[in-house]
């Protein structure tokens, strides 16, 4: 079903969309966003993300879309291999890499004094986390997600099939050791 899939065309098509909806953003709000001088820089400590999306049950606190962890994507590139499904390199990522995969997203961004804390932290999909970009949910007119109540449901983000990915991989040098 997946090479059914016109990855490409998907992955054009939210690209293009993305950009669009930042530049428009940018030309309605006509915000211009503060950059307050933070020593947190980079990104949170893997570790809290982790935290963060198994919390948020892998789907966007602002949409609600069920996404996958870059792990589950990259276990599964190595098992169908590139040619059908890369899920590691922005410019050759499949379309379907590129929407359903779990990003972070700062509630309070860095540059407005938001802090690297899982309180400040919500699980977002692509589309979310860069049409949200550094701007403040009062910028925006958005509701707070982490007012929302928690996903419910079972959705792990295809965590537990890892195992099975490992086990079927064309890479075992990869994904039998653990190494992802």
């Amino acid at each position: 079903m997946l090479m059914q899939v016109r990855g490409e065309e998907m992955r054009e098509w939210y690209i293009d969309h993305g950009q669009n909806s930042g530049v428009f953003r940018n030309r309605h709000y006509r915000v211009v966003v503060g950059r307050t001088i933070t020593a947190l820089r980079g990104a949170p400590p893997s570790s809290m993300v982790d935290a963060v999306y198994r919390r948020d049950r892998y789907r966007c606190r602002y949409c609600g879309l069920r996404l996958f962890p870059i792990e589950v994507l990259r276990a599964y590139e190595c098992t169908i291999g590139t040619d059908v499904f890369a899920a590691t390199a922005k410019n050759a990522s499949h379309g379907a890499a590129l929407v359903f995969r779990a990003t972070y997203d700062h509630v309070d961004p860095l540059s407005c004094g938001g802090r690297h804390v899982p309180e400040n932290i919500v699980t977002g999909c692509y589309s979310c986390n860069f049409g949200k970009g550094s701007y403040t949910l009062t910028q925006l007119g958005l509701d707070d997600p982490r007012a929302q109540p928690l996903p419910s449901g079972d959705w792990d983000g295809l965590v537990s099939l890892l195992p099975e990915f490992r086990n079927r991989s064309t890479d075992p040098n990869v994904l039998r050791t653990g190494g992802l």
